[in-house]
């Protein structure tokens, strides 16, 4: 066995995962109907058409978002003091309440990440246009609002390949027609897990998937069974001449009336 050298050992060979190249979404996922944009639409048709996963889901959020936040200075010292009041009336000045954006961003449990872009704002007043609106005449930067990029928006994630670090976002614009790449450093961006370095992180709901699929074709057999007041299940029998080729269309088109 070869000696390894200081200089190869500080070289990184291999990647935590297919998402260091592609940056799609759940790309090392073994199910294809739970990778890309599909697996965003069917975690977000368990969260929104399951009884039993929409009231849990609901139920944590809820209490989640009353959780009392509170900002703390550094230390004792004057200035520290002063930047955590700076810092709380940042948050008191947004377009919308901190519980709404602790709301928003627990979205991440159902789908495993959520983003955010941050719109800053000079805080110059109350001024007539929206963008320079504020409680305050300081002349700081603060921020208008954290405004959330629907999972369903995003087509993918910009990542190094050299060290797998994530680098922003593609989000397809509601129309449809432009693809905006939205920077790390302009976001917020939460995700359950950093398990193979998974851009996407991994849905709390994956676990259930699977039973979630038995129970809803569970529960269309049994619709389709009460709507026939459980009668069993309706059998056809074809006479033994129609398996003759000259009489096919015609048996078939009488067993059809």
């Amino acid at each position: 066995m070869n000696k390894l050298s200081e200089t190869a050992a500080k070289i990184e060979l291999g990647v935590s995962g297919k998402n260091t190249y592609t940056g799609d979404i759940r790309a090392d996922e073994f199910l294809q109907e739970l990778r890309g944009k599909r697996a965003i639409q069917k975690y977000r048709e368990m969260r929104d058409n399951n009884a039993i996963v929409g009231s849990i889901m609901y139920a944590v959020e809820q209490t989640l978002r009353d959780v009392k936040i509170e900002v703390k200075p550094a230390d004792d010292s004057a200035a520290a003091k002063q930047e955590a009041d700076f810092l709380q009336s940042v948050l008191d000045d947004m377009d919308h309440s901190l519980d709404d954006h602790i709301s928003e961003a627990l979205s991440y449990l159902t789908y495993g990440f959520s983003w955010f872009e941050v719109v800053y704002k000079r805080r110059e007043g109350d001024f007539r246009s929206p963008k320079k609106n504020s409680k305050y005449e300081d002349g700081r930067i603060g921020i208008k609002k954290i405004a959330i990029r629907a999972p369903w928006t995003v087509e993918s994630f910009e990542v190094d390949q050299q060290t797998g670090e994530i680098l922003g976002m593609y989000q397809e614009a509601a129309w449809g027609k432009r693809i905006a790449m939205i920077p790390v450093e302009k976001s917020v961006y939460y995700r359950t897990t950093s398990l193979n370095n998974d851009p996407s992180g991994r849905s709390v709901l994956r676990n259930a998937y699977s039973s979630y699929t038995y129970l809803n074709k569970i529960q269309s057999y049994e619709a389709i069974a009460i709507e026939r007041e459980l009668h069993g299940v309706p059998i056809g029998r074809m006479p033994a001449e129609c398996e003759k080729p000259q009489c096919r269309s015609t048996c078939a088109r009488a067993l059809c009336r």
